[in-house]
Order: structure tokens, then sequence, then C-alpha cells
């Protein structure tokens, strides 16, 4: 959980590209379903709050998800092999 608050922003690597592309896909997604309306989903008469109030839950959704693709830590038995062979 550490790693989820102290890893850069961004850096040059599969996990941070796989991310960004999820997180940018996504929010293709939201901003059909939710702000551009594309299933014609009756609002009621405060359609502007509730859209942004679900827009809003929804990017922080993606957001902590996309965050936490970003720190996953690979342990493989692999690397621990070729680090016990360097030593």
């Amino acid at each position: 959980m550490s790693s989820f608050f102290s890893a850069p922003f961004f850096k040059c690597s599969v996990n941070y590209g796989m991310a960004l592309l999820f997180l940018i896909t996504s929010n293709i997604f939201i901003y059909f379903l939710i702000l551009y309306n594309l299933f014609n989903i009756n609002w009621g008469p405060n359609e502007i709050t509730i859209r942004f109030i679900f827009w809003m839950f929804a990017e922080m959704i993606l957001l902590i998800f996309t965050r936490s693709l970003c720190t996953i830590e690979n342990n493989s038995s692999l690397e621990s092999e070729e680090s016990s062979l360097l030593d």
C-alpha cells in the first residue's frame, strides 16, 4: 500500500503505458455513457447534477484503479533466482 502513494506519477514502463491506455479508453466510455447519454437514460428533474455526481464517482473509481495498475510489484521466482546467482 505504501507504493500506492510513493510511486512516481509517470515512469516509462509497460505497467504505466497500459494504465494510461486503460484510463483514456475508460474515460471515452464514461463520456459516451453518462455525459453524451448514449442509452437515453432519463435522469429526472436534476439531470445535470445527477450526471455530474455519476461522472465524478466513475472518475474517482477509474483513477484509483489506474493508480493501482501502475504500482503492481512483480515478485516472480525467476527474478529471485537471477539475483541469487549474482550474489
